[in-house]
């Protein structure tokens, strides 16, 4: 995470707009943001990964505030009781708690993405529940969509991050983050701020 956390933020239903207040370093500083997450679900023994973003409304920048790599919808506990891993309920939570974000893209196969949406809204704990908007694209248009966001500094993030660091490796492996990242930038496209 390249940002701070926010000390507070207010969701306005009526322009869907998230106003946001950090601690600067001389004074509290205020920006409102259109949010939107991203889930890519795991996939074989991948990590499923999720990102949590905001579009700052007065630059169009889009901040991606926290990434996010989940096996299991639930938490994963060991036999003795004590938790192994935390599951993506623990992102959703944090995603509502700090930044009011419950709009989340996807892009997979529907039996994929039912099966985990499924062990989500059937959690009674996660509230509000989290709303999954499916994105389509094919998968060159994601990569430009990255590659143009990137090269005119409309997508910002911690470059040491686990995504920036799937966003460099060119092994031909496919990188969850980085489908993570082409969900998140088509939905922009798809469903952009409208003043």
């Amino acid at each position: 995470m390249i940002f701070p956390r926010p000390i507070t933020a207010t969701f306005d239903p009526e322009t869907h707009l998230t106003r946001m207040i950090f601690d600067g370093l001389d004074k509290r500083v205020s920006r409102d943001f259109y949010c939107m997450g991203s889930v890519a679900w795991p996939e074989g023994m991948l990590d499923g990964f999720a990102l949590s973003a905001g579009q700052d409304v007065k630059t169009g920048q889009i901040w991606i505030f926290e990434e996010y790599l989940f096996m299991t919808v639930q938490h994963w506990f060991n036999d003795d009781g004590s938790l192994n891993r935390f599951g993506l309920l623990k992102f959703l939570q944090d995603t509502w708690n700090y930044y009011r974000l419950r709009t989340f893209v996807w892009s997979e196969s529907e039996d994929v993405h039912f099966r985990y949406a499924r062990q989500v809204w059937d959690n009674p704990n996660i509230m509000p529940q989290p709303e999954f908007i499916r994105t389509r694209f094919a998968k060159d248009t994601g990569d430009n969509l990255i590659a143009e966001y990137l090269k005119t500094q409309k997508v910002m993030g911690d470059v040491n991050s686990q995504l920036f660091r799937d966003l460099k490796d060119k092994d031909g492996i496919e990188r969850r983050g980085v489908h993570a990242l082409r969900c998140l930038l088509a939905g922009y496209e798809y469903m952009p701020y409208g003043k």
